[in-house]
């Protein structure tokens, strides 16, 4: 219907135009012919009164007319009175000139006549000229009167298209999707309710997704949902999910997930923040980056690897949005690729906007879920580490220990896809965990002096065994509430006293029999040991404890950890220098 009147309406205007343009050129053509009419009747009649002359001074005073000066007047009279383009029906004749026998009397009727004939035309021609002028005016004052009649037809429709718009958005606004967009007959509204369709339906998959694939707490579990989400895909086109950290002055690929096997952009791929002026408007500004067309965008910026490794793994155009905490510190940026060109448009900036909001916020909450939880965990540990107040740094350095040897293993090719991120993270939280189980251990073994009897090291090696019953307890509490905070705390707890040659307890595991997170802990908290005072005994150099570290690779550590341990070392003495008891 829209369309229908568009057309009409602007047919409409075509035709009054062409008529108003036809119309006016008409009316100058016509002022023409009367102005020309008007000319040669001025001269008419004024050969008309010397006529009237020429017949009083000859029938009423005898006075005959010079035969030169009449045939001179015929002449002028006969020429002006030749038929033209004007008036080429209309001729007049002067006939017996030559024999010098013509009656004025008669002459005068018929010259008289042609006058007459002559201001018929003229008078036509200004009769048809004032109707044209009519009709222009009224072509005019039509299309004066259409054109305010559509702007108030505008305004009504505006005012019902709104009321119904606000019907429907407000809906939206209450999560309520169920009702149905009605036909109607008001222009205009198919599209918006298209629209406002399209928004329903958009909104009812964020929704789903929120209920569904976005409850974890997990970032990468969280984009394997939405990668796995055919309704979220058919919400927002693509084929590739990345996340970059910020660590220090670097953007670090940390999850590279894809509906294709070909990564080139692997984890632990890092840039140096200033080298990339979009990434870091991006943060700095808060901004949602879209490239189109990433072939045009490496030849106009020919040293982004980055980009050169997207386009080696077969995507075309992407999308990326900074993740931010509530309290504006920043946590990553989230970045969607298609294989299609040009597959991003504006609205999708939209799009992406809600989705960071929602994973920041999700993510965000269940951090501090678990940060409660684990802190409560956390505090039995400073019981008992408190007991001793030559350990008071210890957690500390163990758990960054930890987390920088987990990061250079991550370097690996066979734990690239194994570590990322959040499994640093999640070490560096829990490893701290690792003797809460000595909380069931007596004091008088625990702060032993020296060194314990055979009996009373049987006892110290349970330790692992209730640490791991103690966080058991707390995971099978919060299974309930889809929560498994604690599962990578329990292997740490339970393994971190085992031995690469099997050799260690308490279930006597070999080699990568020992979960990862319990290898690495291992070199972490006898590094630590060593290098730190204890009660029964003084601290090592930093060289020696090292030496020592090496020496039990292969035996007591997996020797690859050992491995990222050494070149690790200039971090590791790092963490020492600024965590040593003194």
């Amino acid at each position: 219907m829209k369309l229908n009147r568009y057309i009409f309406s602007t047919v409409m205007l075509i035709l009054i135009l062409f008529l108003l343009i036809n119309g006016q050129q008409k009316i100058s053509k016509q002022k023409q012919s009367i102005l020309k009419l008007s000319n040669k009747l001025i001269v008419l009649r004024e050969k008309k009164s010397k006529l009237n002359k020429f017949i009083y001074m000859e029938f009423y005073h005898g006075e005959k007319t010079n035969k030169e000066k009449l045939k001179q007047f015929l002449n002028e009279i006969e020429q002006i009175s030749k038929s033209d383009d004007i008036i080429s029906d209309i001729s007049f004749k002067i006939e017996n000139r030559d024999n010098n026998n013509i009656n004025l009397i008669e002459f005068n009727e018929k010259f008289y006549s042609f006058i007459t004939e002559i201001e018929k035309v003229r008078n036509f021609y200004i009769s048809e000229t004032n109707a044209i002028v009519f009709n222009r005016n009224i072509l005019f004052l039509f299309l004066i009167v259409s054109s305010f009649a559509n702007l108030f037809y505008e305004i009504i429709v505006i005012n019902l298209a709104n009321k119904k718009v606000s019907f429907y958005l407000k809906n939206l606004l209450y999560k309520n999707y169920d009702f149905e967009i009605k036909n109607t007959n008001i222009p205009y509204m198919d599209y918006i309710l298209s629209e406002i369709n399209t928004l329903k339906t958009s909104l009812k998959i964020m929704d789903n997704s929120i209920k569904t694939t976005l409850k974890g707490y997990n970032l990468k579990t969280t984009f394997e949902n939405l990668l796995n989400d055919e309704e979220f895909q058919s919400y927002l086109s693509f084929e590739r999910i990345g996340f970059a950290t910020i660590e220090n002055d670097y953007f670090v690929a940390d999850i590279s997930l894809s509906t294709i096997d070909n990564i080139k952009l692997k984890r632990g791929f890092k840039i140096k923040r200033e080298s990339s002026d979009s990434l870091m408007s991006l943060i700095n500004n808060k901004e949602i980056r879209i490239i189109n067309d990433l072939e045009k965008h490496l030849e106009e910026n020919p040293n982004s690897e980055s980009t050169n490794l997207i386009l080696k793994e077969g995507y075309l155009s992407s999308i990326a949005a900074p993740l931010y905490k509530s309290n504006g510190k920043i946590i990553g940026i989230l970045f969607f690729s298609s294989i299609k060109r040009n597959n991003y448009s504006e609205i999708d900036k939209y799009k992406i906007s809600s989705i960071t909001e929602i994973v920041s916020s999700i993510f965000e909450k269940n951090m501090l879920i678990e940060d409660l939880i684990t802190n409560s965990a956390l505090t039995f540990v400073k019981l008992v580490e408190g007991k001793d107040p030559e350990t008071a740094n210890h957690l500390d350095r163990m758990a960054q220990y930890s987390k920088i040897i987990a990061k250079y293993l991550s370097y690996e090719e066979k734990y690239k896809n194994k570590i990322d991120y959040f499994y640093m993270d999640n070490l560096c939280k829990f490893a701290p965990l690792h003797d809460i189980g000595k909380v069931g251990i007596p004091d008088n073994i625990l702060l032993k002096p020296g060194k314990l009897t055979d009996e009373e090291f049987q006892i110290m090696k349970e330790h692992p065994k209730i640490g791991a019953k103690v966080l058991n307890y707390y995971q099978n509490n919060l299974k309930k509430y889809d929560i498994d905070t604690f599962k990578l705390a329990v292997k740490i707890t339970i393994s971190h006293h085992e031995k690469w040659d099997g050799t260690g307890y308490p279930n006597g595991l070999k080699g990568e029999e020992i979960p990862l997170v319990g290898r690495i802990t291992a070199v972490a908290d006898v590094f630590d040991a060593l290098s730190s005072k204890r009660i029964y005994k003084e601290a090592m150099s930093f060289d020696k404890s090292v030496s020592i570290i090496k020496e039990m690779s292969g035996t007591h550590f997996d020797p690859e950890v050992v491995e990222a341990f050494i070149k690790a070392l200039s971090e590791i003495e790092k963490i020492y220098q600024e965590l040593k008891e003194i």
